[in-house]
């Protein structure tokens, strides 16, 4: 503690000729077990690191440091300098002083030289050039790939690395373009440049494979201009098209293209309906409900799809409603009302969303329509009653076959809630969920996923000057853009001189009707195990 103190106020006094004391110091920091970043894990050891560090920023002296950096330098020391010239404001640091630690063997300085460059940007042009050669290498274990695209999305605001990952899209071996793309994917950036929207549509080859499968990933990530690219969405469309692809594949570029099938041709069109059979995977349900809700349908088409609504599950039939919203005709709306009123997804549906819906369609049909919002509009004192009836068997639940549930395909909980390690960022953290809610308010949250928003995931409607709105969750509200998670790895980025009115929203982005698709004691199951989550 007293040396901490010494070297504070080493700092604070500012001589130059302190500075050899202060990196002989170093050494009493020893070799303790080190973090991600490279820092001592000890509580201890890393104060007394920062304490150094910050002594050696507010002295402002680089020329010593840098002398000790050109000699053999432990990696604690070479950690301690590089930090301090990084920091200090006269340090001027030197991309060709630390892209030697990016190679190095040691852990502490490849950490140390990873943690700088993933902040300096402005170093691009000196960069690009090392991770060129880095991405020539042959493959690496997946953990150096990842930390590879990791560092490359961290600089992707230089010009120099965009136009690499740009060229390394269209021009390298098949391992070097998916981290290319993965570092896109991860760049976050509020404008895409346009040589990415142009490499993402070249990579989006129609004989498939991993690559293609990166492209159509990444390109549900990036900021897409207004209106979409259109080669890019040309692209998607012909990876959607192309019949001996992986259904998935298809079906997640397809959703991305829809407004572009033009037309939604007979056999599209067969395939998108086939894969909202209950049999299929939620995620190709997904997909198809979110493609034939934007795509350009023919009147015929809506038809055929009002009467589908029928054995449609019940959560895809919230997502599948907005392609009734188009010419809304009175035949339309009666097949549309017909379905809906022997469909057992009529229970995951509610009149937040059915009323604006029908209030487009003509005034004939407001009456049939009227009595079918009373019949679904579930007021708190039913949902009470419905979460009450279904709490009665709670007790016979299972963990065991609750995680089975909770891991399935049939719910997908793991796409948008994560627990320990694994599983989605979009809904909250159930890890230790069973410590702070009781086995009626998870049931209710999964039963009733509107009744009670989840305070930082509060969904929100953004309305544009266009005319258009977007739905999600708000991630992001900053002067320039704001950013909306609408799906598990989905976000719209829009700028914020394009919005007119941001409002709270009243509907979960958890899709409803769990409690359709789930069994009663599938759902006490469940329970019993995120309860068991603490």
């Amino acid at each position: 503690m007293l040396a901490r103190i010494a070297a504070e106020a080493l700092g604070r006094i500012g001589n130059p000729r302190a500075i050899p004391a202060l990196l002989e110091a170093v050494g009493r920091i020893g070799n303790p077990p080190r973090s991600a970043t490279g820092t001592p894990e000890s509580p201890s050891s890393r104060a007394w690191e920062h304490a150094l560090i910050h002594a050696l920023i507010e002295i402002n002296h680089p020329e010593p440091l840098r002398a000790r950096l050109a000699g053999a330098a432990s990696p604690a020391l070479a950690r301690v300098v590089l930090v301090a010239l990084d920091q200090m404001s006269a340090g001027n640091l030197q991309a060709a002083e630390v892209l030697p630690g990016l190679g190095s063997s040691d852990p502490v300085r490849a950490r140390t030289a990873a943690w700088i460059v993933s902040h300096r940007s402005d170093w691009g042009a000196d960069l690009a050039g090392h991770f060129r050669s880095e991405l020539r290498r042959p493959a690496t274990a997946p953990e150096a790939s990842a930390a590879l695209a990791k560092q490359l999305a961290d600089l992707a605001k230089s010009p120099a690395i965009q136009e690499l990952l740009a060229s390394t899209v269209t021009a390298a071996s098949a391992d070097a373009r998916l981290i290319a793309l993965r570092a896109m994917a991860g760049a976050g950036l509020k404008e895409t440049p346009a040589a990415w929207l142009s490499a993402l549509a070249a990579a989006l080859d129609p004989s498939g494979g991993a690559v293609a499968e990166q492209a159509v990933a990444t390109a549900r990530t990036v900021a897409q201009p207004k209106g979409g690219d259109p080669a890019l969405l040309a692209a998607l469309a012909r990876i959607g098209r192309q019949t001996g692809l992986k259904p998935g594949l298809r079906l997640d570029a397809l959703a991305l293209a829809a407004s572009a099938l033009r037309p939604v041709d007979p056999g599209l069109f067969d395939f998108l309906l086939a894969h909202l059979a209950p049999q299929q995977p939620l995620p190709l349900r997904t997909a198809a409900a979110t493609t034939l809700s934007r795509a350009p349908l023919t009147p015929a088409q809506q038809l055929t799809l009002a009467d589908a609504m029928r054995a449609v599950g019940a959560l895809e039939a919230p997502r599948l409603l907005p392609a009734f919203e188009r010419q809304p005709t009175e035949e339309l709306g009666q097949r549309l009302l017909a379905a809906l009123e022997k469909s057992p997804a009529l229970a995951g549906l509610n009149a937040g969303l059915l009323r604006p819906l029908f209030a487009k369609y003509p005034a004939a049909l407001q009456p049939a329509a009227g009595r079918l919002i009373t019949a679904v509009n579930a007021d708190a004192a039913r949902q009470n009653a419905r979460v009450d009836a279904v709490l009665a068997g709670v007790a016979a639940g299972d963990v065991r076959r609750g995680q089975a549930v909770f891991n399935s395909d049939k719910t997908a909980c793991t796409l948008c809630h994560k627990i320990g390690y694994r599983g989605g960022l979009l809904g909250p953290d159930l890890t230790a969920i069973g410590r702070i809610r009781s086995e009626r308010e998870l049931l209710e949250a999964v039963m009733y996923p509107s009744a009670t928003l989840v305070r930082g995931y509060e969904p929100v409607s953004v309305s544009l000057k266009s005319g258009e709105s977007h739905g999600g969750i708000l991630k992001k509200d900053a002067p320039d853009e704001i950013v909306l998670a609408t799906g598990p790895e989905t976000e719209v980025h829009l700028a914020r001189t394009d919005v007119v009115d941001l409002q709270p929203g009243a509907i979960s982005p958890m899709p409803p009707g769990m409690d359709v698709v789930l069994s009663p004691q599938e759902l006490a199951d469940l329970v019993a195990f995120l309860k068991s989550r603490s």
